[in-house]
């Protein structure tokens, strides 16, 4: 039954995630979380719009789309069109047919690399054995981070207080509060070391700024 579980929370690798401040591509939640908790960098353009910052100007033109009515990217297959050259790729592989088949479970991909990917998931030595329990990881890494749940080791002290961690990802957000330096700021000023609160907020206070703006156009 444990088996059954882990094999089926190995993601298809045709499928990814997009990082919503950068727009950058992932190929799991992971990769994402891993992208959004790395070292501060300085985010100095900033969305006039929606007040999000980001760390090239290229990739504030790339937010910015998001605020756009106009969808100048058409697909040259069917009717639909799009507001980035991005989504208009991803949508053009619908119209492809899919001739990468795995012998296995018949799952059949656009690219043979993805192929290949996805077939190691069919392999035992893709995964490394936990040797407390049933559970199974992708790598040495990974079985590294998940034996912390057995040994309750606080191995990583931060670096201002006493107080300790299991996770580098907890360590991280924790020296945050010592450092101020917040991966993520709002136009207001208010600073998160999450991407999911900090999303949230931004959306409250754009249907605050909204209501606002409709208020004061009322005669």
């Amino acid at each position: 039954m444990q088996r059954h579980s882990v094999r089926k929370t190995v993601q298809d690798p045709t499928r990814t995630v997009r990082c919503l401040l950068c727009f950058k591509l992932f190929r799991s939640k992971s990769s994402l979380y891993a992208h959004q908790n790395a070292p501060y960098k300085p985010r100095n353009y900033t969305c006039n719009a929606c007040g999000a910052s980001f760390l090239t100007p290229s990739r504030l033109a790339a937010h910015e789309t998001a605020h756009s009515t106009e969808r100048k990217f058409k697909c040259s297959e069917c009717d639909a069109s799009f507001k980035n050259e991005q989504n208009l790729s991803t949508h053009a592989l619908l119209h492809r047919e899919k001739k990468e088949v795995c012998d296995t479970c018949g799952l059949r991909f656009h690219r043979k690399s993805n192929l290949r990917m996805h077939q190691r998931v069919h392999s035992d030595a893709y995964y490394t054995a936990c040797p407390h329990c049933d559970k199974k990881c992708k790598n040495q890494s990974q079985l590294k981070e998940h034996l912390k749940v057995h040994t309750k080791e606080k191995s990583l002290g931060c670096r201002y207080c006493a107080k300790r961690f299991m996770y580098t990802s907890d360590r991280k957000r924790h020296e945050m509060i010592h450092t101020g330096k917040y991966p993520f700021t709002c136009g207001c000023s208010k600073k998160f070391s999450r991407n999911r609160l900090y999303m949230r907020h931004i959306a409250k206070c754009t249907a605050e700024s909204e209501r606002f703006n409709t208020g004061s156009s009322l005669p």
